[in-house]
């Protein structure tokens, strides 16, 4: 049985938490462990009735709680439960990352178990360097050497908190993990891009990586760790997701190695907006060069002239700000932004395209009304042949749907949460701006690829 149910995580987590919850383990639980895997406890009459299979099937949609007690039915039951259990495992604090590494040295059950996990994930958070007494909240440097050989199975690593000053062990034991398939790293704060580096190119096996907001310290720069660096050949990445709230610095160095080479799937939610952040972008899009045939670009977009077997695009542009005044200016902007990434497009293979963006308006007493009237006005002055020319190139010919997506709860409610118009009023909005905005999109929408246009909207 695990060692700590505390939280649910779903039907197929184990979860380790700090929060209150007594140890499900008991001083007998070896002896329990023997009889059920000896046959003591067998199928009742009913269930017999019913393959094993139907009931594998309803063991993995249970959740945690329901494992638990689902293993100490019948010695049938026993194996799919368990392993439901252990297929994930989420250490978040030091208490939980001390019962787990005790129970491992003492249980022989405990480490078969951890040997069949497949998803490890760690939550590290503590800023405090010493507690009352002495002891050291963090933990995040001793899990490789103290669980690395036991969890040698992992193939999706995760680990968020993680800090430049952590001790070498963490960095050497991290090789054991050697079955790493996945890695997701989340707010991080390095010292130098080279830790980052290094920690990448501890799994040969990587083919998907996650950076969510890494920080890394301001003086470190590419150059500094080698910009001429090359990856291992045995690292090859397919899928590569980054997000960030300031521009990564890490993104010039992705771009400048071999990370890139054979990448097919790549999101960039970037929440700036500035020409270097555009640069480096446009970098790592050239880098991945045709082996990339799926693009999320959020609000940053970069050239996509050299990404010629594309086939899914996902663009999230600038939020819409509405107002009864500047409506030209607004869909300007707009039309000038998706003219900038699509005019850029060169892959005569992309099939589908979809487009996001958040419309809100900033004073509550704005007539809704009235913004359409003078959208209405401002897109039949507005030139958009440039736009339509883009759309229309040969190499959109394969396009096959165009979906958009507007999020209208800015209409509807304020940063406050308080609601300022009806549902019905901004129903009718909905209505006309879609029609005006199916306008926007006319060389689409006259081959009938705008397919869906879904609305956001506050219930």
């Amino acid at each position: 049985m695990p060692c700590t149910q505390v939280a649910q995580r779903g039907p197929d987590r184990l979860t380790y938490d700090d929060g209150s919850g007594a140890d499900k383990r008991s001083a007998n639980d070896s002896s329990r462990l023997v009889s059920v895997q000896s046959g003591s406890l067998l199928l009742t009459a009913d269930a017999a009735r019913f393959p094993l299979e139907v009931f594998e099937d309803i063991i993995d949609a249970m959740n945690t709680r329901t494992l638990l007690a689902a293993a100490q039915v019948c010695a049938a039951w026993y194996p799919r439960a368990m392993r439901n259990l252990y297929y994930a495992i989420e250490i978040s604090g030091r208490r939980s990352f001390d019962i787990l590494f005790k129970q491992r040295r003492t249980s022989p059950y405990v480490k078969q178990w951890l040997a069949t996990t497949r998803e490890l994930r760690v939550r590290d958070g503590s800023t405090i360097a010493v507690q009352v007494g002495g002891r050291n909240p963090r933990f995040l440097h001793a899990l490789p050497p103290a669980l690395g050989h036991a969890l040698f199975r992992v193939q999706r690593l995760a680990i968020s908190g993680l800090r430049g000053d952590e001790h070498p062990t963490f960095f050497l034991g991290l090789s054991q993990f050697s079955s790493v398939v996945s890695l997701e790293l989340s707010l991080c704060s390095l010292n130098h891009i080279s830790q980052l580096r290094r920690i990448i190119y501890t799994f040969p096996l990587l083919t998907t990586l996650t950076l969510e907001d890494i920080q890394i310290a301001p003086h470190d720069t590419v150059s500094s760790v080698g910009a001429s660096f090359r990856s291992p050949s045995d690292v090859h990445l397919r899928h590569l997701h980054i997000t960030a709230h300031r521009k990564p610095e890490f993104i010039d160095w992705i771009a400048q190695s071999d990370l890139c080479a054979s990448i097919e799937d790549l999101t960039i939610w970037l929440l700036v907006q500035d020409e270097s952040a555009r640069q480096s972008v446009g970098a790592l899009l050239k880098s991945a060069g045709s082996s990339l045939t799926q693009l999320q670009s959020h609000i940053v977009h970069g050239d996509l002239v050299h990404n010629t077997a594309l086939r899914s695009l996902d663009l999230y542009l600038n939020s819409v700000p509405l107002t009864a005044k500047n409506q030209g200016l607004n869909t300007d902007k707009l039309a000038r932004q998706l003219h900038g990434v699509l005019s850029t497009v060169r892959s005569h293979e992309l099939e589908h395209i979809a487009i996001a963006t958040s419309i809100h308006c900033n004073k509550k007493d704005t007539i809704l009304a009235a913004i359409l009237e003078h959208l209405a006005s401002a897109l039949e002055h507005l030139d958009l042949r440039a736009l339509h020319a883009a759309m229309s190139q040969p190499c959109f010919d394969a396009l096959k749907a165009v979906d958009v997506k507007m999020d209208m709860r800015g209409l509807r409610m304020d940063k406050g949460g308080l609601q300022r118009r009806s549902k019905a009023e901004v129903e009718e909005f909905s209505r006309t701006f879609e029609a005006m905005f199916r306008g926007f999109l006319r060389p689409w929408s006259d081959r009938g690829i705008v397919k869906r246009f879904t609305w956001v909207r506050m219930p």
